[in-house]
């Protein structure tokens, strides 16, 4: 497993993009330290102003300035888009062969809003949540690129546990598990790493972000296994709106 992730070259984020995702990811962030790391990169600065002067936002007057685009964005919001805006950077920037892009990138920012609002049930950080489901399934990326016949699997719009345990069978490990490593190596959280790392263990587990992850799961309808988990209709309603908002303000790949 870990030869894959020394050898990958995706996703294909440029050379200080870790770094900034790892930072991105400390409690003590404020929105001033973020403004000096996020002018070093133009592309992120114009897409930050882009959305700020959205309609999205309702803002008045014409946002001109970084440090005016964060205030409107929030802090928050500003930590998940710029998360959301490297990792579509970096499926853009491969030639996938065969590979569902679309999909994997929709699946991804549903399951960072699910994620997101499971874990305010919880009493857990949201803004952990949505890098946890955003980040989950970035394994796929890996094996992707490491293994020409994988593309195959992902035709069949086979995602989740069922993807996780054929993935077992052929290549004695997972996606979760790759992802989890890879982003350990990228200075992530260890609470996030451990979580996406075991989403698909067999044996349950008292770890609150897993059992997000697993609930998540189970409302993007790719884990069969029947659990009780927190949501009813008000809550579902607010999540898919979420997702719908976030699908819009990330953009399409």
């Amino acid at each position: 497993m870990t030869y894959l992730c020394n050898a990958v070259e995706v996703p294909a984020f440029c050379v200080r993009s870790p770094a900034l995702l790892a930072k991105l990811q400390r409690e003590d962030l404020g929105l001033k330290q973020l403004s000096e790391d996020l002018k070093l990169d133009p592309g992120l600065c114009a897409r930050l102003l882009h959305l700020a002067n959205s309609p999205f936002f309702g803002v008045s007057r014409q946002i001109s300035s970084l440090n005016e685009a964060l205030i409107v964005l929030g802090l928050n919001r500003t930590r998940s888009l710029v998360q959301a805006e490297l990792l579509r950077a970096s499926l853009l920037a491969c030639a996938w062969k065969g590979f569902p892009l679309r999909a994997v990138w929709h699946c991804s920012l549903r399951m960072a809003a699910t994620c997101e609002v499971l874990a305010q049930t919880r009493g857990l950080s949201d803004a952990s949540g949505f890098t946890l489901g955003l980040f989950h399934n970035l394994g796929v990326l890996v094996l992707a690129q490491q293994e020409d016949d994988y593309t195959m699997l992902l035709a069949g719009e086979v995602m989740g546990p069922t993807l996780a345990r054929i993935e077992q069978n052929l290549f004695k490990t997972d996606h979760g598990a790759l992802g989890a490593e890879l982003l350990a190596t990228w200075n992530f959280p260890p609470d996030v790493c451990e979580a996406i790392g075991l989403q698909y263990a067999a044996q349950p587990t008292s770890d609150p972000m897993v059992e997000v992850l697993g609930w998540a799961h189970q409302l993007e309808g790719s884990d069969p296994r029947s659990a009780n988990f927190p949501v009813d209709e008000a809550l579902q309603a607010r999540i898919l709106a979420l997702a719908q908002g976030w699908i819009e303000l990330a953009g399409e790949v």
